[in-house]
């Protein structure tokens, strides 16, 4: 008897490693094949629908209170809106594009003149949970950042479930000066329908129209009464920043005005160097793109400031923290 469950005991520990190797056989198997892809649900695709983009490459997501941005060293970096502190960052992709329920949709950095990647990064961690190819015209000089006389642009617009990659490409032939008539530009534009369950990239037949561009000014039917200044809207549209002109300060001489745009109620106001900036307003948080420049200081020094997003207290004007963000203006030479 002893003989015989020492027998059974063996073969139970044969069939238990064996299964022990089937798991992690299927496992390795999954890994390689990718992660299944879960669609939103109904509430991700609502909370998903109330994010916005304050500039390219800065995606705004006020129901996690993050900031999804494209960073100068080429990775795409969530952003806590209080703080100002880093959640995750990630390389594996570059120019943050709009949300997908759970998902951040973002722009690879292209490799090859006319193909590109999109993919779908889990905002909770940045992981790349979908990558799907894209192909363009042969004449499609696909980049994130400017050329001397090219640029590609690119939104992605959520409608019925559905995802849409919009782009647009502008070329100027080169030319030296002087020139009495300008080329005209190439332009070429299409929408892809992106499906990260098969991982398929397809031109529709009926696509939706292309988003409009936010336009800054407000139209006299839209401007606020008893406000003075020069009114701009926000990039969610909630509040106005109203922009006046009133010392002669060579720096800091415009005055901005916050103002929200439901109730009326002044929330502060703030000395800065332009007329108005795109901008949004969390709570006491004024949250806005602040331009690169260099300036000389009361002391003689010189101050640079790159391409960022910063972050002020609305009644003090304090600043609270600011993020570099990858500049994609062009700025070598030009032809003669």
């Amino acid at each position: 008897m002893t003989t015989n469950r020492g027998k059974n005991t063996m073969t139970t520990r044969t069939y238990i490693r064996l299964f022990v190797c089937f798991i992690a056989a299927a496992l390795v198997l999954t890994s390689s094949a990718g992660a299944v892809f879960t669609p939103p649900s109904g509430a991700n695709l609502t909370d998903a629908a109330n994010s916005f983009v304050l500039r390219p490459g800065v995606v705004v997501d006020p129901v996690r209170a993050a900031l999804y941005v494209m960073t100068p060293d080429n990775r795409v970096a969530a952003i806590d809106i209080a703080s100002g502190d880093e959640r995750w960052a990630t390389e594996a992709a570059a120019q943050p594009l709009g949300l997908y329920g759970n998902y951040l949709v973002a722009l690879v950095e292209p490799t090859e003149v006319s193909a590109a990647e999109v993919a779908f990064l889990d905002l909770a961690n940045g992981d790349r949970e979908v990558a799907i190819p894209l192909t363009f015209p042969e004449r499609t000089a696909v980049s994130i950042d400017d050329g001397p006389n090219r640029r590609f642009d690119a939104k992605v617009q959520v409608v019925g479930g559905e995802v849409y990659f919009h782009w647009t490409y502008t070329s100027y032939p080169l030319h030296g000066a002087p020139v009495v008539d300008r080329p005209a530009p190439t332009l070429l534009d299409g929408v892809f329908r992106l499906d990260p369950l098969t991982r398929a990239a397809t031109v529709p037949v009926a696509p939706p129209k292309t988003p409009a561009a936010l336009v800054p000014d407000l139209a006299p039917a839209e401007r606020l009464t008893g406000v003075e200044g020069r009114q701009f809207r926000a990039a969610n549209e909630r509040h106005v920043l109203a922009s006046e002109q009133h010392n002669d300060d060579p720096w800091n001489r415009y005055q901005w005005t916050l103002v929200d745009r439901a109730s009326g109620l002044e929330l502060g106001r703030l000395d800065q160097s332009r007329s108005m900036a795109p901008f949004f307003v969390s709570g006491s948080t004024l949250v806005f793109e602040a331009l690169p420049h260099v300036r000389r200081l009361p002391s003689g020094e010189l101050a640079s400031q790159q391409l960022a997003v910063q972050a002020v207290d609305v009644g003090t004007g304090r600043e609270l923290w600011q993020v570099a963000v990858r500049d994609t203006t062009y700025r070598g030479p030009l032809a003669p």
